[in-house]
């Protein structure tokens, strides 16, 4: 009978934004009632997700959860709500594997070239995700951990900053989901250096 509002608890053009943002018409035109999207980005989206764990439980406010709805909670955050009680899953809307992207100066082509070039460093090897606790920082830090690389997670406030500031060279490597990275690897802005999955994307 009015308007749904969809919180995205991350900024504009990050991964799950770019999704919610074209499904978000087709589910207006679905329910019959515009479906509006509000970024809602900060804190892992710890602020986002508290949004509408407070919001009235009639079913117009819903939230665009990503992966670290689930790792807040396993990481032991103290959290504004409970992750298990305050929310219902209404179901999986996307799924995309992790991208490994570096700035095109970066000379590694390959994982096995990252690695090297990464144990050659003076320094730690500066890299960005999608943010503090998100799934690529996670990921990144098990792999380093496990190759036996010196890395400084540099955080942003969503993956648009970090991806444009990864094109200028500001920070050599990023780790997030296919979307939006997977696009500037087709531009040649950024180099794909491996795909976090089982198969190829």
């Amino acid at each position: 009978s009015h308007p749904v509002k969809l919180v995205v608890p991350v900024a504009a053009g990050g991964g799950i934004d770019t999704a919610f943002r074209a499904i978000a018409p087709v589910w207006s035109e679905q329910l019959g009632a515009q479906v509006v999207i509000e970024n809602k980005p900060g804190g892992g989206q710890v602020l986002g997700s508290d949004l509408v764990a407070k919001a009235k439980p009639d079913g117009y406010t819903l939230l665009a959860a990503g992966v670290p709805i689930a790792f807040n909670t396993a990481l032991g955050r103290k959290l504004p709500y409970d992750a298990m009680k305050d929310f219902t899953p209404l179901s999986l809307v996307v799924s995309q594997p992790l991208l490994v992207v570096v700035n095109p100066n970066v000379p590694a082509k390959t994982m096995a070239e990252l690695v090297a070039y990464a144990k050659a460093q003076k320094q730690p090897l500066q890299y960005t995700s999608g943010g503090i606790g998100s799934y690529g920082h996670l990921w990144w830090e098990m792999f380093r951990s496990r190759q036996g690389i010196a890395g400084e997670h540099v955080a942003y406030n969503g993956i648009a900053p970090a991806l444009k500031d990864v094109m200028g060279g500001q920070v050599p490597l990023l780790v997030d989901a296919i979307v939006p990275s997977g696009a500037q690897v087709a531009a040649g802005t950024v180099r794909g250096v491996a795909i976090v999955s089982s198969q190829r994307a």
